[in-house]
């Protein structure tokens, strides 16, 4: 019933749609059936009101209730245990301990107890194992080849390489030589063949190379000569033809080409001796390079083939071949790439079979040719072909090759004979007249010493310019007393390309093409002028006289027509070099500078066709027709030839072109012998280029002197085999 007397009492919850229920102690709340008793061993306190709980907990270990609906547990008497389900109290089973008489708990793992124990279960022993992990009653023997280390639940098997007897706390290794599987109990012999160190789980066959006996704890290896297979229990002889280095070889190795061994069991091979060759591998016996071959085949030490030759021959594709002339021939075994030339020979490429002379003997100072560089065959200051182009800072010399311009010597010629020429001049300068009178007094004899002189001079011309083509058509170099005697002489020639220097003055060489404009062009333009000259002369000349200028021409071209027609006959011909044997080149024969298939020769050669007109062949007629108006005075019909010659020298109209003293050295009947003088010197000095077999005729040692003497040299040799002879005598 309701309080008369005010409360402080919390205002009531809001009401809820269930009614308020309240459980007692010894009870739990269900959803279904409210609050229900707890059971058997179980107890539920609800002082603390609600919420409720929806279950009764079991008593705790050591407590039990032997009713339902209780609200708290009895403790057990001393000594004894509450039963799984709490409902009474009893002893700890074996197996178990009496932790703080409390509960009955289980041996841990590694421990035992045959019946229940206070506190704690008995350690199980090293060697020993309990079998389960708790609650363990026995600790029983490992039994052999496994061990345990204490407290162990079951025993571990020994490892492969070790072994145990029964009981053991540990395995113990295998011996070297042995072996054992895993949870062996004794170990095993290793069989033949096989080896193993200390603990081994296994024998490891020998490798190829070594050998053991049974129960080895290693394999030795072959000794140098014998070979084993893998797991030999034996090394075995190297047979004949093959050997073994090493010790410890897998195998015995074939001799390869070039070496042979004639015993088994050979740590070696021989090599062949010089001679001898062994083509295959694995041979006993070398076999004989003259025998098997041929007599002009070689083998150096340990050779696989005769891949030499002799002195005399080189290989070339497998074959020995005689040596080309120009290869030195001072070893064996000359390879195509290989050949060493002598000085003054050359070769386009280390795969040419071919070898050329070198129009310049000193520029080629031979050897072998490295790597494809032909300019290890020049010397310093020449390359090209034929080492016949003079490098910047270098001229050429005709008897000595490619010079240096700052030797000295590359002016020494021409100042001297500029000075010899200057001094000449100031000496007629200044005793003009006494000369004059002198040559008065003497005129005949001056002429004849003019003569010898000239005679002298063209002998000199033919002799040098036939060495010069001599050597340019491939003839050997002459003895050094003669080439010296030519080289002293050779400003003969009159030649001003030989004797100037001109590769000093210009960036590049000065080559056979400038020569002939200038050999050729520069008389031209003389000529031009001296008409120019003589033409504002006559002008002014009130006597109307004229000089003879083409005639004064002449005679000067006279003494320098075979250098100049020389010039111009060489811008012809070609040489054809093989570079290798599918590749050919060819050059100018005067001048390997020079490309014959460039247009520079092609503009040379069409330059040069017109000066053979001009010089070679126009020359020699105009001279022709120049004396042929002259012919009635230089030999008139029907007189004596005394007669003549004393009046021709009186002859005024004769006395006035110098032309006609060409004709006043022979005899009248020989007015025209000159002209072939003049043919003769073109044929011997030019004409001859285009036949390497005559000009090299020409300087036979038994034929020079007669073809090359002065013209009153050879009317002296006797009277009988010459023609009525046309000098004046």
């Amino acid at each position: 019933s309701p309080s008369v007397l005010p409360t402080t009492l919390a205002p009531s919850p809001l009401p809820t749609l269930t009614p308020t229920v309240t459980c007692a102690s010894g009870t739990y709340l269900d959803a279904d059936t409210g609050c229900t008793a707890c059971s058997i061993g179980r107890y539920a306190n609800n002082s603390a009101g609600p919420p409720f709980a929806s279950s009764c907990d079991l008593c705790p270990m050591g407590r039990y209730n032997i009713n339902t609906g209780q609200a708290a547990c009895f403790e057990c008497a001393v000594g004894k245990f509450s039963s799984e389900d709490r409902s009474s109290c009893g002893d700890c089973p074996a197996g178990t301990f009496v932790f703080n008489e409390e509960a009955c708990e289980y041996c841990p793992s590694g421990t035992y107890s045959p019946q229940a124990l206070k506190d704690a279960c008995l350690d199980c022993s090293e060697g020993f194992h309990t079998g389960v992990k708790s609650g363990a009653t026995t600790c029983s023997a490992c039994d052999g080849g496994t061990y345990s280390e204490g407290l162990a639940v079951n025993c571990s098997a020994c490892d492969s390489g070790t072994y145990s007897n029964a009981g053991a706390a540990v395995c113990t290794a295998c011996d070297s030589g042995t072996y054992s599987y895993e949870a062996s109990s004794v170990c095993t012999r290793c069989d033949g063949g096989t080896w193993s160190n200390a603990s081994a789980a296994a024998c490891v066959s020998c490798v190829a190379g070594k050998a053991s006996g049974s129960g080895a704890a290693s394999c030795v290896a072959c000794e140098s000569g014998t070979y084993s297979n893998t797991a030999s229990s034996a090394c075995t002889k190297c047979e004949v033809g093959s050997y073994s280095v090493e010790s410890g070889s897998e195998g015995c190795l074939q001799c390869v080409n070039g070496t042979h061994s004639a015993s088994s069991g050979s740590s070696s091979c021989e090599k062949c001796q010089p001679g001898y060759f062994a083509p295959r591998r694995g041979m006993y016996v070398c076999l004989k390079c003259t025998s098997e071959i041929g007599p002009s085949y070689h083998s150096s030490e340990g050779s696989a083939e005769c891949d030499e030759c002799l002195r005399y021959t080189y290989m070339k594709g497998g074959k020995c071949v005689d040596k080309p002339e120009g290869v030195k021939i001072d070893e064996v075994g000359t390879t195509l790439e290989s050949m060493r030339l002598d000085q003054g020979y050359f070769r386009f490429s280390s795969k040419s079979t071919e070898v050329y002379p070198c129009h310049h003997y000193s520029n080629c100072k031979g050897g072998k040719i490295p790597a494809n560089s032909t300019t290890s065959l020049c010397r310093e200051g020449s390359s090209g072909p034929l080492c016949s182009i003079c490098e910047k800072e270098y001229y050429m010399s005709e008897y000595y090759g490619c010079l240096e311009c700052t030797s000295g010597n590359a002016w020494l010629g021409p100042i001297v004979c500029v000075v010899v020429l200057l001094v000449c001049g100031a000496v007629v300068f200044v005793y003009r007249k006494k000369l004059k009178a002198l040559y008065e007094r003497h005129q005949d004899r001056a002429k004849e010493y003019s003569h010898r002189a000239t005679m002298s001079l063209v002998t000199m011309q033919i002799l040098v310019i036939l060495n010069t083509t001599h050597k340019s058509v491939g003839g050997k170099e002459m003895p050094s007393p003669y080439t010296d005697f030519l080289a002293l002489t050779g400003f003969a020639t009159l030649d001003v390309v030989s004797l100037v220097p001109f590769d000093c003055m210009y960036e590049k060489s000065f080559d056979h093409a400038d020569a002939l404009l200038l050999e050729s062009l520069v008389p031209l333009f003389m000529l031009g002028l001296a008409m120019l000259y003589a033409s504002a002369r006559k002008l002014r000349s009130k006597a109307g006289k004229g000089r003879k200028v083409l005639s004064a021409w002449l005679s000067m071209i006279f003494l320098v027509l075979p250098v100049i027609s020389r010039r111009v006959c060489q811008s012809f011909k070609c040489d054809t070099f093989n570079v290798d044997e599918s590749t050919e080149v060819r050059y100018l024969t005067a001048d390997s500078g020079i490309d014959c298939s460039s247009s520079r020769y092609d503009g040379m050669f069409m330059f040069a066709c017109l000066m053979v007109l001009l010089y070679p062949f126009g020359c020699p007629l105009l001279l022709f027709l120049l004396l042929f108006k002259y012919r009635r005075n230089l030999n008139p019909a029907g007189k004596d030839e005394d007669d003549v010659i004393k009046e021709r020298k009186e002859d005024a109209i004769l006395a006035q072109d110098p032309v006609t003293s060409f004709s006043m050295l022979y005899r009248p009947r020989f007015w025209g012998f000159e002209i072939y003088n003049m043919i003769r010197r073109l044929l011997l000095t030019c004409a001859v280029l285009q036949c390497e077999d005559l000009a090299q005729a020409c300087l036979n040692p038994t034929r020079s002197t007669r073809s090359t003497e002065s013209y009153t040299q050879r009317t002296q040799h006797t009277q009988q085999i010459t023609l009525p002879a046309p000098y004046i005598t």
